[in-house]
């Protein structure tokens, strides 16, 4: 029991942290749109952290695979999966030395490559800003394998609480840095975040590497070959969700000022939203889901999973809509200040109006990513992800020329939910994973109550149509009035309609309330 009591504080104690890191994500933005706006500068401190923003995609791909494998090898054979956890930490860190050096000697040319439309000016600039977050990149696999073992050895906090300094690092460098340095100043910032986010938990496991640590590197031991295979395999699961780091800053190089920073600040609000419900719904179904496939429970697996994506339909199919509707005020209260101008929320809203119809894709994505893993089946989602990608780009390439920076959205818009429909559709051919009948009743009824709420929402904002003139808090009172309207429609056609899942939303935030109160109440 006090087990059982322990594994729910850490988990609970996680989805906190990662609300409080989505929220640091979006003061990080906020700061950066109040300093510098929809901006040339802003474009260029944006490009000049892709190299950073893959590295960081490419190991938390790593860490999926390693904590799985650390985590069952130890309680096998823990001097075995030390010998082969130590190989791949050093193999990983040898190749970001090599890496890092690469991208010392090559800055020109990496800039170039990244936004290959920018000015010889803004490459300059690129190319000092990648320059100075070159110690990020050699801490970053470093934190991530630190982390892994950590966990592993079931020690949550020190990790995840570090793991927030990144952000806080750069709402240093641009609230203060910046007033001296520029943009460089935010640059530094992230760097300084990246370095103690892998010095503070450093500390901690040294007591299990002066006891356990090899400076072996060897790719004939099979679990080194089975980790970077598996991982590999994970990156491309990914690709087509990720593939936007890099094509739209090359491809928003050749447009006008500020269309990089435009699609940045859209999707850190769809991300913010998408990664939420999939981080939640990860968390507390992916250990039972496990279970259940270890067992060899299809039946049960099978129910909780389709109970898992229609609750993320149910949830973000109108927080799509309410988003699409509300994209103005959205955008000015969260953006509209200091040097963020008016043009740039009309860039910004536009591209959020499209990346609103991505939300629910990108959040199914998400939650069968690790979905695959725990099937132990990612050969083939592998393959739909490197051909999402490639077909991410063939849009880029002719909605582009249509649509401009709006193209580029749309492009993510088609291949998201690309990804996530074929992604199904295997899921269903191989493990006839979906119950046909009841995903039928399903998606009638809550097409009822969602065209009920569109209807009633619609209305509501043809009187804010009149009044809205970008003022902070008519915005708010928009905000409040139309999706307060649109929800208590929405819930009030579902529950009529005895939806399963209004029952279920019900009871998860009657466990939630009586959760935070046990929590609140243990810690006192």
């Amino acid at each position: 029991m006090l087990k059982a009591q322990k594994i729910s504080h850490a988990a609970f104690f996680l989805v906190i942290l990662g609300i409080i890191s989505i929220i640091l994500g979006y003061l990080r933005e906020l700061f950066l749109a109040y300093r510098f706006g929809v901006s040339g500068t802003t474009d260029s401190f944006l490009v000049a952290i892709v190299p950073i923003s893959l590295l960081v995609y490419f190991v938390r791909s790593a860490d999926i695979a390693f904590v799985a494998r650390f985590s069952k090898g130890i309680v096998k054979d823990e001097k075995k999966t030390w010998l082969s956890g130590s190989r791949i930490v050093n193999i990983a860190l040898f190749s970001t030395i090599i890496l890092g050096l690469i991208v010392f000697l090559f800055t020109p040319l990496l800039a170039k490559t990244l936004a290959p439309g920018f000015s010889q000016e803004k490459l300059a600039l690129v190319s000092t800003l990648i320059r100075l977050s070159l110690p990020a990149l050699l801490t970053i696999p470093l934190f991530i394998f630190i982390k892994g073992i950590l966990n592993s050895y079931k020690q949550f906090t020190l990790p995840e609480i570090a793991a927030l300094l990144p952000n806080l690092g750069v709402i240093f460098g641009i609230l203060v840095l910046s007033l001296w340095l520029g943009v460089k100043g935010a640059v530094i910032g992230l760097t300084l975040g990246y370095v103690l986010q892998f010095l503070i938990p450093g500390i901690k496991i040294l007591p299990f590497l002066f006891k356990n640590y090899s400076f072996s590197a060897s790719l004939r031991d099979p679990e080194v070959r089975k980790f970077f295979f598996y991982t590999f395999c994970m990156i491309l699961i990914m690709a087509g969700l990720n593939i936007d780091l890099v094509a739209d800053k090359i491809f928003g190089s050749f447009l006008p000022t500020g269309s990089i920073a435009a699609l940045n600040y859209a999707r850190r609000i769809v991300a913010s939203v998408y990664f939420l419900i999939a981080y939640a719904l990860s968390t507390t179904l992916l250990p039972t889901l496990s279970q259940y496939h270890v067992l060899n429970n299809q039946d049960k697996f099978k129910d909780l999973f389709q109970k898992g994506i229609r609750m993320m339909i149910f949830i973000l199919l109108p927080t799509s809509f309410l988003i699409f509707i509300l994209r103005e005020p959205i955008i000015n209260i969260l953006f509209k200040h200091g040097a963020f101008d008016k043009q740039g929320l009309l860039m910004t809203s536009s591209v959020l109006a499209i990346y609103s119809g991505a939300i629910l894709a990108l959040a199914g994505i998400t939650f069968l990513a690790r979905i695959f893993y725990a099937l132990d089946d990612i050969k083939i989602p592998a393959l739909i992800g490197v051909l999402i990608m490639i077909t991410n780009i063939i849009f880029d390439f002719i909605f582009i020329k249509y649509f401009s920076f709006r193209g580029l959205a749309l492009a993510t818009l088609v291949a998201a939910n690309l990804n996530f429909l074929f992604s199904l559709i295997y899921l269903w051919y191989k493990f006839k994973i979906l119950k046909m009948k009841e995903w039928t009743t399903f998606i009638s009824k809550i097409l009822i109550a969602f065209i009920s709420m569109v209807l009633v929402a619609l209305v509501v904002d043809l009187y804010f149509k009149n009044i809205f003139a970008y003022e902070f808090f008519k915005s708010v009172l928009q905000i409040i009035v139309i999706a307060g309207i649109a929800i208590i429609v929405f819930l009030a056609v579902a529950y009529g309609l005895k939806m399963e899942e209004i029952l279920q939303f019900k009871y998860f935030i009657n466990s939630f309330t009586k959760k935070i109160k046990g929590e609140l109440k243990d810690g006192s």
